[in-house]
């Protein structure tokens, strides 16, 4: 026999509690590391190592963090590179419980470099992101 409506009469006695995005700033350059950030700047540094891990290679991340970009090396640069590009972007960001929305798709194409342009509306606001594909080669995001 299967369990019906539950009627335990249970009650919450605790309220769930939104973590501030206050993090460590990580500089990528010679530079050292210093200092926390928080708001906008430290979504967009999420952003940006979201953008730069593969998703199932590094245990210290959760399976949903990062990208599945690897898998789409040597792709031909066509309309289904499009549509992949966006949904991996798409998919890695909105694991973020700050990203509301992930729109905004535009693509160009300049020789063997897919420029991708794409908005991210977030709690701490908007930034907009460009990733350069080159696929074997690589890819770079730059956040604005």
């Amino acid at each position: 026999m299967l369990p019906g409506l539950y009627s335990d009469n249970l009650t919450s006695d605790f309220t769930i509690k939104t973590r501030t995005s206050n993090t460590y700033r990580v500089n990528f350059g010679a530079e050292q590391s210093t200092g926390k950030i928080t708001g906008l700047e430290a979504l967009k540094q999420a952003i940006f190592l979201m953008l730069h891990t593969e998703r199932y290679c590094h245990e210290i991340y959760s399976w949903n963090f990062g990208t599945e970009f690897r898998k789409l090396m040597g792709t031909q640069n066509d309309s289904r590179l499009q549509i992949a590009l966006k949904k991996a972007i798409s998919e890695s960001l909105i694991q973020d419980d700050r990203i509301t929305a992930v729109q905004g798709f535009v693509f160009e194409r300049n020789g063997k470099k897919l420029t991708v342009t794409f908005n991210v509306e977030s709690t701490e606001g908007e930034i907009t992101g460009t990733l350069d594909w080159w696929g074997e080669e690589g890819w770079e995001v730059v956040l604005r």
